[in-house]
């Protein structure tokens, strides 16, 4: 996945979680989209890593 595009995708799912109402459905797709976000952080993280370490070598 290309890094600004999940740049982008990440951005958006924490527009759409802060969004969501305060009440038990609403809890439960945050949950969902939090998971999400956090997923999109990995591999977020692991493409600047892996960008990083080919700039050295």
């Amino acid at each position: 996945m290309n890094l600004e595009k999940a740049k982008a995708e990440l951005a958006s799912l924490w527009e759409q979680i802060d969004r969501l109402p305060e009440n038990l459905p609403g809890e439960f797709r945050r949950a969902l989209l939090m998971d999400q976000a956090l997923r999109y952080e990995q591999i977020i993280a692991e493409e600047e890593a892996t960008r990083a370490a080919s700039s050295y070598a």
